[in-house]
């Protein structure tokens, strides 16, 4: 092998290692690099991010710039329907916020117009019929404009609290009966919003608490 004279193989060897060095620089230069690129952007689009990323596919063959520009019209498209959906995600919440406001708005004037028949009854045995329904009244409007305060804020956890006067009649105790309707309402509705209940009563006091966890906006 040693004798055998490589002399007329040398140069078509060389041809061809030129010839590969040169197609392995052009396909980095015309595709590689191109490729490179344009799969950084996607998968960047993928993983959350909204920064456009200029992709600079000038001197591409044509089949990757016209990749490139269906990409460039496909994240734009997103992008579009992404602000809609945040838009209309906002004024849900506003319309939310408004509901809460003239609910309890609503349930506050009905609670004056109750408080003003209190005051022009004369039976006894009305009275406190009327003062419980009143009290009912009130407590739901708290609860409205509670919600219409917190609606709409970013923190991870709400705490609604009411504390009003001891029910005449009523056991103080740190867990009431559950067999009182307004008790399982409350405690069922906790339960549908993922919330924590904490009911409590002494002689002078009532005392309820609700901690629930605030959702994303694309989730309420």
């Amino acid at each position: 092998f040693l004798g055998v004279n490589i002399g007329p193989y040398l140069f078509p060897l060389l041809m061809w290692v030129s010839a590969m060095t040169v197609a392995l620089l052009a396909t980095e230069n015309l595709v590689n690099r191109h490729m490179r690129r344009l799969g950084v952007a996607m998968k960047s689009f993928s993983g959350g991010a909204r920064k456009q990323i200029d992709l600079d596919l000038a001197g591409s063959p044509v089949e990757i710039q016209t990749l490139g520009q269906s990409y460039e019209a496909m994240t734009a498209t997103i992008l579009r329907e992404e602000a809609q959906l945040e838009d209309a995600l906002r004024q849900k919440e506003h319309l939310l916020r408004e509901v809460h406001h003239r609910t309890g708005n609503s349930l506050q004037l009905i609670a004056s117009i109750m408080r003003m028949h209190m005051r022009q009854e004369k039976s006894e045995a009305v009275r406190p019929i009327l003062q419980g329904l009143h009290d009912r009244v009130m407590g739901l409007a708290t609860v409205h404009m509670g919600l219409y305060q917190t609606s709409g804020q970013s923190e991870g956890l709400a705490k609604l609290r009411i504390t009003g006067p001891a029910v005449e009649g009523h056991e103080p105790s740190a867990e009431p009966t559950p067999t009182v309707i307004g008790t399982q309402l409350v405690r069922g509705f906790a339960q549908q919003i993922g919330g924590r209940l904490q009911v409590s009563s002494t002689t002078e006091a009532f005392d309820v608490a609700l901690e629930f966890p605030i959702k994303d906006g694309n989730q309420s």
